[in-house]
């Protein structure tokens, strides 16, 4: 018999964080404005995911709205008036791991 040892697959470097701008309120709305990462690791690009999260201890995924790489703003519609939430933003490559970020 031949022993073997798991191992996790080779994935790519993850992008840096793209840099949060300014966030603002609307109806039932947020929009959210970013810079893209600096480092865009070893995987170009394909765009940005955009999370909604609560504001809790233990925040909690809403919903997460794919975005392109152009422009770099989202308006997230669906929101609830009144109910804070923080948007988290990150870049998206194929084969490696979301880059983590700052929220707004």
């Amino acid at each position: 018999s031949n022993s073997v040892t798991p191992s996790a697959p080779v994935v790519g470097t993850p992008p840096g964080a793209p840099t949060i701008g300014t966030a603002t309120k609307g109806n039932t709305s947020a929009t959210v404005s970013w810079t893209a990462p600096a480092n865009t690791g070893s995987m170009p690009l394909t765009g940005y995911d955009v999370q909604v999260r609560t504001t809790a201890a233990t925040p909690v995924v809403v919903k997460t709205v794919a975005v392109p790489l152009t422009p770099t703003t989202a308006t997230i519609s669906g929101l609830t008036n009144g109910t804070a939430v923080t948007l988290r933003v990150r870049a998206v490559a194929p084969g490696v791991a979301p880059s983590p970020t700052p929220h707004a």
